[in-house]
This record gives structure tokens, sequence and C-alpha cells, in this order.
């Protein structure tokens, strides 16, 4: 089970099972900003579901805007609004650690439409992006789509070069399987060459984390999914969490909200200590996320073509996914 203080990984493991890999080390002694709400409570799919009333209007930003959900149709899967309200839940609990959101419109000109809509193959969607000039993040995106049979959230934050603190990315979804998560923290140097860097990040207290989420009785299934190609087994850390749990108990929707809790409490907790880069190495970061970005557009690029069976979209729906790449960062922190 999960520990009291969020970022504190799993408490008490037990001995994990052989198909687990990972790395080692040790990370966030810090303690996040605030404490959860699902914390010390027992989360059921009822007040999971309602997360997404709760955080309707989830964060007024300086237009005045609110990032609103995407609607669920009728055939939706049957977990899909309970997914829905836990990706609600998350996007506001990093979201309000952050200063203040600003909606950007490139989704929307990417995609030519209004909201960062999208339709394509009998699947609909929304891509929403933000920049926040106050955290020391570049860009960020808030993602949904639905079809008769799955619902999937991505959120993805990117780090500017000011830190070296890894990029987060949260994947919250609900398919005939079950609740699926993809869960990682992109890795922004090379962790064969930068042994301090690896165990900042990678440290024991993370791996541990990853172990016993494969080591719950919840656990339906571990993801191998190669549709990425290379670029995808590049850009993952050798901790990315990619699984499916049981989403039609309460104690699987529990699983799943703690794992997704502790996931983004460590990168809090990254966020929260990290030391600023001086002028060279801001430069050397700044050259290495351009050419990650690039990686990651081409990952995100293989796995569209994928989902939407070889449509020419999916090369513009990547491009809104994940952003301008290096245009966000002006230098002004510097």
């Amino acid at each position: 089970q999960m520990g009291a203080e969020e970022g504190a990984g799993f408490v008490g493991a037990a001995a994990a099972p052989q198909r687990c890999g990972g790395g080692s080390a040790r990370a966030g002694a810090h303690r996040s900003p605030r404490k959860s709400a699902f914390v010390g409570r027992k989360v059921t799919r009822a007040r999971v579901g309602t997360l997404l009333r709760d955080h309707a209007a989830l964060r007024a930003t300086k237009s005045g805007t609110v990032t609103a959900a995407l609607s669920l149709p009728q055939d939706a899967p049957p977990q899909a609004a309970t997914a829905q309200g836990l990706a609600e839940y998350l996007f506001e609990r990093v979201a309000s650690s952050l200063g203040d959101l600003t909606v950007r419109d490139h989704a929307d000109a990417i995609l030519g439409s209004m909201g960062g809509a999208w339709a394509s193959r009998g699947i609909t969607g929304e891509i929403k992006s933000f920049t926040d000039a106050r955290s020391k993040l570049s860009w960020i995106t808030k993602a949904e789509h639905v079809a008769a049979a799955e619902y999937k959230a991505t959120l993805l934050f990117f780090v500017a070069p000011l830190t070296d603190v890894p990029h987060l990315k949260c994947i919250v979804g609900a398919n005939p399987a079950g609740m699926f998560v993809e869960l990682d923290t992109i890795p922004r140097s090379d962790l064969v060459a930068s042994a301090p860097y690896f165990a900042q990040y990678f440290s024991d207290e993370r791996e541990q984390w990853y172990r016993m989420a494969l080591n719950e009785v919840e656990l339906e299934a571990v993801v191998v999914d190669s549709s990425g190609g290379m670029f995808q087994k590049l850009v993952s850390s050798p901790l990315c969490l990619s699984a499916v749990y049981d989403g039609s108990s309460e104690r699987g929707v529990d699983t799943v909200a703690r794992i997704c809790e502790a996931h983004i409490g460590f990168w809090l907790n990254w966020m929260q200590a990290a030391e600023e880069l001086n002028r060279n190495k801001r430069g050397m970061m700044f050259a290495r996320d351009a050419a990650l970005h690039r990686m990651i557009f081409e990952a995100e690029k293989l796995l569209a073509l994928g989902m939407l069976n070889g449509d020419d979209f999916a090369a513009i729906y990547a491009a809104a996914l994940v952003g301008p790449g290096d245009t966000p960062y002006t230098g002004q922190h510097s």
C-alpha cells in the first residue's frame, strides 16, 4: 500500500515479480507541496467519477477561460467517466502547484479547429495547450480522445532547460480490458554516463514504486507496445509503467489512483527542489531537449498511425500533441 506522504512511493514492499525490470538509486526526499485528496481516504468509483464534476472548471487562466473536459458519448467504455475524473484530478493536482496557466492556440492552429477538437476514423478528441511563465515548464498538453471501445487522457509536462528534471508523462484511460496507465518521467540526460542523474531521478524509492505497481493484485496485464517503434523506446525511461488494472472494482480504482498520485508526487518533489542550471548547461540542455522533442514527435506519430489505421492525420495529431518543441523557451529566465 502507499505511504501517507505523497511521492513516498510504496512502503512495506513485497518481493517484485520476475517480470519486473528496473533501475536503482534514491529519489525525492522533500515533501510534496500539498496533501492528496486520495491519501488517507477510501477511493470509490463513485467518488473518483465525481472528480470530473468537482473540477469542471479546473483553473481560471489569464484570459479568463477554463479547461473543460471532453464530453463523453453514451457508448463510451463503462469506466470512461471514472478514468476521465481521475485524469482531470491529476491535471489539476499538477497545475495547482504551478503559476498561472495561459491557454495557447497551438493545437487549434495545427488542427484547424476551435478548442483543439478533432475527429478521425470514428474517434473524437480534444487537445489543449498551455504555457506557464512563472514555472520552470516550457509546454503543457492535456489531450483526450474517446471511441466506442476506449477513453484515453494524455497529460504532458515539458520542463524548460532551466533545470534537468525529467519531463512528466501521465496517461490514464479505460477500455474493455480495464483501466490502463502509462506513467513515465522522461530522462533528459544519459543514464549510463551520468551516475548522479541516475541516482537523483531513478532511485531505489522510485524503483520500489515501479515494482509494487507491478505486484498489485488488481494488475490485469503488463502492456508491451512496440507501435511507437525505436523512438518510443529511446524516449522512455527504464521505469516507464505501462499496465492494465481491474477497473470494475473499488479496490482496482483505488489502486490506479494511488499509483498515479505517487507518480506525480515524485515529480512535484523534484520540481520543488530543483536547482537552476548555469548558462552553459542550459545551452546544452536546450539542444538535447530539441532532439528529444523530435524523437517524442516521431514516437507519437507512429502511435497515432496505429490508432487511426494509417490515416495521414496522424502526423497532424502528433504535432498538436507534443507542442512546438524549442519555440516556447525564450531565455527569459536567464
